[in-house]
């Protein structure tokens, strides 16, 4: 293709960058029909962003039945990982169990697909997926019943789960309130079918990546510290 510098949004920086291609590599096909000749070029290419320096992949495909107006090839364009400015990127947080973080990255891809029933189902099941880990089953809430009154008592529903997360220390009371919203949510999307808006989604993924970053990342970088700080006392 001849370029080695690519205007390309960059998931790391939240811009368009200049990337460098830092090995290319190029293979044709051609055909030769009755009607016209058939030719095919495909382009795979490894990018650095010059900004920060964070390396992704690119292909482009080239086509003689894919070209413009003045019989130009369309560069058909495929980036990994996914991204540009209405995509999220899957943030790297440490102390996260393979399964959660499978479910995690699940997510982050039904959203950038626009599959956002899909995504709200991803998000319910990353809380749950995370009081099964920390060994929560239920938690006492305070619900009103049909007569009006306030009953409290504990529970083993979504509900009652985050409610236990806060009880064992892994939650404040605010940041179960927000999970409790997130749940709601969830149950709008999955039993009544509504379309939820890509700002509502955008705020709950940001919700539970801090949930996940609270509970996990904390304490691994806590206990990273704990020994650097014994090595140190050793010296």
């Amino acid at each position: 293709m001849g370029r080695k510098t690519i205007k390309l949004y960059c998931s790391q920086c939240k811009q368009y960058t200049n990337h460098k291609a830092l090995k290319e590599i190029e293979e044709e096909y051609q055909d030769s029909q009755s009607h016209g000749p058939i030719w095919c070029k495909f382009v795979w290419q490894i990018l650095q962003c010059e900004g920060c320096e964070y390396t992704s992949f690119r292909k482009v495909i080239l086509d003689s039945d894919c070209i413009d107006g003045e019989g130009k090839p369309i560069e058909q364009e495929t980036l990994y990982p996914e991204r540009g400015e209405d995509k999220l990127s899957v943030k790297d947080i440490p102390g996260v169990s393979f399964e959660l973080d499978s479910l995690y990255t699940e997510t982050i891809k039904a959203y950038n697909s626009k599959m956002h029933l899909l995504c709200a189902a991803g998000l319910r099941a990353i809380i749950e997926g995370i009081c099964l880990e920390k060994n929560v089953r239920n938690g006492l809430i305070t619900k009103i019943d049909k007569s009006g009154n306030e009953e409290t008592k504990r529970s083993k529903d979504l509900q009652g789960k985050i409610a236990g997360l806060a009880e064992k220390g892994f939650l404040t009371e605010k940041h179960a309130e927000s999970l409790n919203e997130l749940r709601f949510l969830g149950n709008e999307a999955l039993h009544e079918l509504e379309r939820l808006s890509v700002e509502e989604l955008k705020l709950a993924i940001e919700i539970v990546e801090h949930t996940i970053e609270n509970i996990f990342a904390l304490k691994q970088k806590t206990e990273d510290l704990r020994r650097t700080k014994s090595k140190r006392l050793i010296k």
